[in-house]
């Protein structure tokens, strides 16, 4: 009697205990968006896990990105939260992503007057813009109301006309139309980060790295001459965090071989003094690095094609964009003119 007696006790303990993670999963993912988070915050901790929450080197639910396990107590620390249900955190042991319907803000971890990169506001609407619980712009799924100048948490973007954000004014997570969402500055909101650079310099690639030191075993990613990258934040010498579009990865760099090429607008470069090849017998070579050999010509450049100034690299050559080969490279600056 005793048996059957604990047999189904910890069987309602384990049907209750679903429901329970039922309930929450449906009010988190679900038509309401209400949560606890606050902007001012980067600092959290791991709460709800019923067994723990797995850290994973890639955005996704899968077991063999599972690179780390943490507990209800656990705490880590925001990087960034552009990847849908995952986040990139740091944690004390090691960075990499994880759900963030199992984070719970610590209060006063962050100072608040510091916006980070998808920290935007609202700006022009004539009367408000609505917070909703769907992806469309019904009356019924109407959640909240924001206003000129309010800000809004980026937590997702792609390229539909709704994207989830955190609203402070209303304490909730919905989606909102971004055509009526500007960065910090009042301009339209692009990408990622600050600034944009490219790859240059390196014999081979430029090692994408989940901490900052020279060691094979932490290369998650592999970027090559002329790819670009968006810069986060600056890291110990000569490392800094980046986001990496061509590998879809954030990660740290040797920013020795980055060379700046934006303003931080979503504009890879296109702002820069034309010149024209000019002078050549047969063709101005394209190359990966600073030097006259036939091993580093990228592509080919003939006599009227243009190609835009981005820096000067020494007294021979010049780091170019080429439209024409939709590429960035070296070329020698004396057949180059205005």
């Amino acid at each position: 009697m005793k048996k059957k007696y604990s047999k189904w006790y910890y069987s309602g303990i384990k049907i209750f205990l679903s429901a329970i993670f039922i309930a929450a999963f449906i009010f988190l993912s679900g038509e309401l968006f209400t949560t606890t988070v606050h902007a001012d915050s980067e600092c959290y901790r791991v709460t709800g896990t019923e067994n723990y929450l797995a850290l994973r080197n890639r955005p996704a639910y899968e077991k063999k990105n599972e690179i780390g396990k943490l507990y209800n107590g656990d705490t880590v620390w925001l990087i960034n939260c552009a990847h849908g249900d995952y986040w990139y955190v740091s944690t004390a042991i090691g960075e990499g992503y994880v759900n963030w319907h199992y984070l719970t803000p610590v209060s006063g971890s962050n100072d608040a007057s510091k916006d980070s990169w998808n920290t935007l506001k609202v700006a022009g609407t004539k009367n408000y813009l609505a917070l909703r619980s769907a992806r469309s712009g019904s009356s019924s799924n109407e959640i909240g109301k924001l206003y000129n100048n309010d800000k809004a948490i980026l937590i997702r973007f792609d390229e539909s006309q709704y994207w989830l954000i955190y609203a402070p004014s209303a304490g909730k997570f919905g989606y909102v139309n971004k055509d009526y969402l500007v960065n910090s500055n009042g301009r339209e909101f692009y990408g990622f980060a600050n600034d944009m650079y490219v790859a240059a310099g390196m014999n081979n690639y430029l090692a994408l790295r989940n901490e900052m030191s020279n060691r094979s075993s932490n290369e998650i990613g592999k970027i090559y001459h002329g790819q670009p990258v968006e810069y986060i934040a600056a890291g110990n010498a000569p490392y800094c965090y980046v986001y990496a579009p061509t590998l879809d990865k954030f990660g740290y760099v040797n920013k020795d071989y980055l060379i700046k090429v934006g303003s931080g607008d979503g504009n890879y470069g296109n702002f820069y003094p034309s010149y024209k090849v000019t002078g050549t017998s047969q063709y101005l070579a394209l190359r990966k690095a600073r030097s006259y050999d036939s091993s580093n010509e990228i592509g080919k450049l003939r006599n009227g094609q243009t190609v835009e100034y981005v820096g000067s690299a020494d007294s021979t050559y010049w780091f170019v964009y080429a439209p024409t080969l939709g590429k960035y490279g070296y070329a020698n600056k004396n057949y180059l003119t205005k």
